[in-house]
């Protein structure tokens, strides 16, 4: 069996891993507190029905298929997350919106207007709930270089960012989570960095260590990064690189950590899933 490490932790690799039942991109995941994985999907809007491919695939812990999502109203999945209180985000990127579902894969919210470019948002990439501050923050993106905020009962609007090659300027800020204290990380992709802002968005220092960042992760306040090398990463909150792996053939899109500290990388092509198991004493 293939193993990698990361650092003083090694992992066996087990893909493909689960069973991805219907037709479409597999472009992120995402566990939710009941331990079950939610497989997000993309479809080209064009000229794929919605009823064909499914939004969300959801799986059970071992992976076996539990159920499924088909969303009329999402039209280009390309990230997704899930926050504290379960809501989930799905980022639907050329439609300039961010979808909110609940922990019953059913819409409850919608942020930014349905095919309405640059209002606010402009083919947006990622999203995140921020326990530390109780605020939504949105990566926008592909036609933009900004980060949103969404506070309760509040509109979108930019806290900070604009295009360009310096500490807080953005080419693509293609993924974005947050550490314990709020601190902001951004996965700069073209620029190949990720940077690291304060919860009010002034820069502190970027990892550049990496070739166009795709996905990112943080687990006990540890920063997880995926590229198109391909490769994992796996960095202290203060930029210092703690381990690296080649855990996919050709580069994971989407990742996220399990309860039991085992890793969920999504791959586009091949269309599947690969879980590191980690190894216990």
């Amino acid at each position: 069996m293939l193993n990698v490490a990361l650092g003083e932790k090694r992992y066996s690799i087990q893909r493909p891993w689960g069973q991805l039942l219907q037709a479409g991109l597999v472009s992120d995941v995402a566990v939710q507190a009941s331990g079950d994985v939610l497989v997000l999907q993309r479809r080209d809007p064009e000229i794929e029905a919605a009823d064909n491919v499914a939004t969300i695939l959801r799986l059970n812990p071992d992976g076996s298929y539990k159920d499924t999502s088909f969303a009329d109203n999402v039209f280009d999945a390309h990230k997704m997350s899930v926050g504290a209180d379960g809501r989930i985000y799905v980022t639907d990127r050329d439609a300039h919106q961010i979808v909110v579902y609940d922990a019953d894969l059913v819409v409850v919210e919608h942020f930014g207007g349905l095919h309405m470019a640059a209002e606010p948002f402009n083919s947006p990439s990622d999203a995140v709930w921020c326990a530390a501050t109780q605020r939504v923050l949105i990566a926008d993106g592909y036609a933009a270089a900004l980060v949103h905020e969404v506070r309760a009962k509040s509109n979108p609007l930019p806290l900070f960012g604009e295009p360009g090659t310096k500490d807080g300027q953005f080419i693509t800020p293609h993924a974005i989570r947050t550490l314990k204290d709020g601190r902001i990380v951004v996965a700069d992709r073209d620029n190949s960095r990720v940077q690291i802002f304060t919860k009010h968005g002034h820069s502190l220092h970027s990892i550049t260590d990496v070739h166009k960042p795709m996905a990112l992760a943080i687990h006990n306040d540890e920063i997880y990064v995926t590229d198109q090398v391909p490769r994992l990463s796996r960095f202290s909150a203060d930029g210092r690189l703690l381990g690296r792996a080649r855990a996919v053939l050709n580069g994971a899109h989407g990742m996220c950590f399990c309860d039991n500290g085992d890793i969920l990388l999504s791959e586009m092509s091949p269309r599947r899933l690969t879980r590191l198991v980690l190894a216990r004493a």
